[in-house]
């Protein structure tokens, strides 16, 4: 059975032959480990995983390396700006080695938690100093290199054909396109492979251009000669190393032996979030534990990602990793009555499917091909255990734990909400607010505390705008939320954004409790949080926070004046004020516009009830179309628990409750 993949040196699908037969050597770029990596990062280790099981599942014997890089990854991905191990550590206030070790551990974790096999060989930068001095060395003997005051540098008019791997021309190269070229390279477009190293920097080496350090790219040539020789089987990554990292190792690798080092370079596409690209700035950056921390297994993450080939761009979504947690648990479930069935099944069934899913993955690893395949066994309503011994077969390579007992943790709605939304006829979604706002009455009763302070941030104000806008509930809605409601709750988190929090937590290894359901889109809020939100950042403003935020403050201040203009003409329109009645002059009533009439019929119920719940404004247009007819004795009820009359050119407003 044939076994193809995409190969970008030649732009086609091509049938796989290995160099030696039945062992594959293999390099794979691994993280720099400046930071977590994120899930982005982890879709191409899953599809570098992914096609280490299928070479295994075709009988090949694997010698995979993987680098770690902890020097020499300077900020701009080329040879430009600082070096991000040493940005790090000042950002920190740790030695790089430090940051390195931390990063590297919680990323090889990361990697088991994904069910990602570690490669035979994982290989530390700061490790092949040597190899790569003496790769170097071999470079500018052969008249593919120059010295600067800089550093040395890499000169691609030497070559026949710069670049080869991108298709892209010149003046699209990354490396390229900079304002400021330094003067003393031959090319602009020439690249880094040693740099000397500035006073003040901490990770450098004796070499023989002084005290210096290597540049990124020169790291994977030396180490992937070192482990694999001078041409081996198949390289990886992720799309975005195709027009600098790696056209740059084929450079280095044909100045220092003639020849491009991988004959298969494989590359797996983006993975964006709700649409638009992953940024620390648009606060949709997710790690691993991210999804962990909402309730899901991390193994729903690999689903999600089988859903897609990984040439194509992915499209992450909380709600898409919702319904993979939904389809692991039922894969899991099928696998077990499979398990538990009896049924004496055909060898020709299981060599049909076996056959589907060995064609599927062998197709430039189709895997939502060869899922389709695993879910037609586990529909299969005859249950077998050579069903369930054909799915352990094809979990080698899927890797999702099949045999594991399927663990739904969904998040329930609790039983006293639910009574409360029936009895008081609301959402429940409103009721969790007031079964909410009860519980915390009864901590401040029960600790004789006067104030209880709850975790609102800004995101949340924004929300709350946006929700209000939509329901047309006025200029009052504008406001968001307040910092103190009642006298009693306070939101000491207001004006913090989310990010800003859940970085704070990072930083203090605060463990941060999360709702799994705020990211079920059933409410409006979620909805306003998970997608109309993300979308005005990514189509429309990304400061779309700050900006309503903005338009918060703005509103509060006009309103503040309002109230204040209210309260007058309430008290030189007030007649009478009692318990259950108040009693105000229509014909100075009558005299004001419309605005300020609805703001006192408002503030003038909210004195004698002690709220406006329950009237809207129908309700107040219907009050100031009857007083201003004024045409003998009305009255009108907006609810049950007032009654507004006109009497003798007063206004009565009578509780009734």
């Amino acid at each position: 059975m044939k076994l193809t993949f995409y190969n970008t040196l030649t732009r086609r699908k091509e049938e796989f032959h290995s160099i030696d037969e039945n062992r594959v050597r293999m390099y794979s770029c691994g993280p720099t480990v400046y930071s977590y990596a994120h899930i982005g990062n982890f879709r191409t280790y899953i599809f570098m995983d992914t096609l280490r099981r299928v070479l295994k599942y075709n009988g090949y014997e694997l010698k995979h390396v993987m680098n770690i890089t902890d020097v020499g990854h300077l900020e701009s991905d080329a040879d430009e700006g600082e070096d991000k191990m040493e940005k790090a550590a000042r950002k920190e206030k740790k030695d790089p080695y430090e940051i390195a070790n931390f990063y590297t551990e919680i990323f090889l974790k990361d990697m088991g938690k994904l069910n990602i096999d570690k490669p035979e060989i994982i290989t530390k930068a700061t490790e092949n100093i040597s190899q790569m001095i003496e790769y170097v060395k071999e470079i500018i003997k052969n008249g593919y290199a120059y010295e600067t005051s800089k550093g040395i540098y890499f000169d691609i008019s030497k070559l026949d054909k710069y670049p080869v791997l991108s298709n892209r021309k010149l003046d699209d190269q990354i490396a390229g396109a900079r304002v400021d070229v330094d003067t003393e390279k031959k090319n602009p477009y020439d690249f880094a492979l040693w740099i000397k190293a500035p006073e003040n920097h901490i990770m450098k080496w004796e070499s023989p251009w002084g005290l210096s350090y290597p540049g990124w790219h020169i790291e994977c040539s030396a180490m992937g000669q070192k482990y694999l020789g001078e041409q081996f089987d198949i390289h990886t990554g992720g799309i975005d190393l195709i027009p600098t990292h790696h056209e740059n190792e084929i450079a280095q690798s044909k100045g220092a032996c003639g020849k491009i080092p991988a004959k298969y370079w494989i590359h797996g596409e983006y993975l964006l979030i709700n649409g638009g690209k992953m940024s620390k700035s648009l606060n949709n950056v997710y790690l691993l534990k991210d999804i962990a921390k909402k309730g899901y297994d991390p193994l729903t993450y690999r689903l999600f990602t089988f859903s897609s080939s990984y040439r194509t761009k992915l499209n992450f979504t909380w709600e898409a990793i919702d319904a993979s947690q939904k389809a692991l648990d039922k894969l899991r479930t099928g696998y077990q009555k499979h398990l538990e069935g009896d049924f004496d099944v055909q060898e020709e069934e299981i060599a049909k499917y076996e056959d589907a899913f060995h064609k599927a993955i062998n197709d430039d690893l189709n895997m939502p091909l060869a899922m389709s395949v695993v879910w037609d066994v586990i529909k299969n309503p005859n249950k077998s255990k050579k069903f369930a011994k054909l799915l352990d077969k094809f979990d080698t390579v899927l890797a999702l734990s099949l045999n594991k007992k399927s663990n739904n943790k969904a998040d329930k709605i609790p039983d006293e909400v639910i009574r409360l939304a029936e009895e008081r006829k609301m959402g429940t979604e409103e009721a969790g607010r007031y079964a909410r706002y009860e519980f915390f009455d009864e901590v401040m009763k029960k600790t004789g505390s006067k104030k209880i302070s709850i975790a609102h941030n800004k995101n949340d104000k924004v929300e709350t705008i946006i929700m209000n806008m939509l329901r047309g509930s006025g200029i009052a809605g504008l406001k968001g939320i307040e910092p103190i409601k009642n006298n009693k709750y306070i939101r000491p988190l207001i004006e913090c954004e989310r990010y800003e929090i859940e970085n704070y937590c990072k930083e203090k290894n605060i463990e941060a409790r999360i709702d799994r359901t705020n990211f079920e889109n059933v409410y409006t809020r979620n909805k306003i949080r998970n997608i109309i939100i993300p979308y005005i950042k990514n189509e429309f403003n990304p400061n779309i926070i700050q900006t309503m935020d903005r338009l918060s403050e703005l509103v509060k201040e006009e309103d503040e004046y309002l109230e204040k203009l209210v309260e007058q003409k309430y008290q030189e329109m007030l007649l009478e004020e009692k318990t259950k009645e108040i009693v105000m002059d229509l014909k100075k009533f009558n005299k004001e516009e419309k605005v300020i009439k609805s703001r006192i019929l408002l503030y003038t119920i909210a004195r004698l009830l002690g709220s406006t719940k329950g009237i809207e404004k129908i309700h107040i247009e219907d009050v100031i179309k009857m007083c201003s007819n004024n045409i003998g004795n009305k009255y009108l009820t907006p609810n049950k628990n007032i009654k507004i009359l006109l009497k003798n050119h007063k206004i009565y407003f009578i509780s009734q409750k």
